[in-house]
């Protein structure tokens, strides 16, 4: 006789947590069309579940507008594990669907959780990626007046929700003191969801400047002052950047 191994709704938040949404290698999309689209084999946590998807795959496309290639699960139904010890999963599924609804951790019984959003318009075909890599490193491409600070140029890092960044930037022509000055821009992975993230730079001598990222991932310099007094920032200054901040 098979043993049924179902989980419970009443207990699945206690077994899983809420450890977040997370690509840990691979799940790339390969080729997409309108009819179909093909995923790289990789593992991902969604809700708490560890996901494997253990071949490259394809997924049938059925419809138009904004469909969505992700996690089914449905708590309701119910697993199997044969004699010789395999199980067979009815619980879970990969698929293309219309919407992402449900928390599994929150008590729902039924979810999909998104990895892509797939826009379709007549023959253009477009995808957004819902879910990021846990580990994600990043070199920052200076803004219009900006480079790289020789020796020093700069990179991002996010392990998970925090951000690290390091490096300097010089600028090519002077800047008055208001700022507003975009020297990096973060990619969509690493910006703040909300608000902004500012903190005060010391830079060379007695010169400090304030930076703020906000959700575009424009880092941006102002206020520049040397002594209690605003300044402009004279050609290729020295424009440090070193920072940490949650993106939530």
């Amino acid at each position: 006789m098979n043993a049924l191994m179902n989980i419970a709704p009443t207990v699945d938040a206690t077994i899983y947590g809420y450890q977040g949404n997370w690509i840990l290698g691979g799940l790339k999309i390969l080729s997409v069309s309108a009819t179909e689209i093909r995923l790289s084999a990789g593992k991902s946590l969604l809700q708490g579940r560890l996901f494997e998807l253990k071949a490259d795959t394809t997924y049938t496309i059925s419809g138009t507008g904004t469909l969505y290639l992700g996690l089914h699960g449905d708590l309701t139904k119910q697993n199997a594990s044969s004699t010789d010890g395999s199980v067979t999963n009815n619980q879970f599924d990969v698929g293309v669907y219309s919407s992402v609804y449900g928390n599994l951790n929150q008590g729902d019984v039924e979810a999909v959780i998104g990895l892509y959003q797939i826009s379709i318009n007549g023959a253009s075909v477009s995808t957004k990626q819902l879910v990021w890599n846990y580990i994600e490193t990043a070199k920052l491409k200076p803004g219009n007046v900006f480079s790289d600070y020789p020796s020093q140029p700069t990179y991002a890092k996010r392990v998970g929700t925090q951000v690290t960044i390091r490096g300097a930037v010089t600028n090519s022509r002077s800047l008055d003191f208001g700022g507003g000055w975009g020297a990096v821009q973060l990619p969509e992975s690493m910006r703040p969801k909300t608000g902004s993230h500012v903190y005060l730079s010391q830079g060379s001598g007695n010169a400090r400047f304030l930076i703020e990222i906000d959700s575009t991932g424009w880092l941006t310099f102002s206020r520049y002052s040397s002594n209690g007094g605003q300044l402009n920032v004279q050609q290729n200054a020295w424009l440090n950047i070193s920072t940490s901040f949650d993106v939530m």
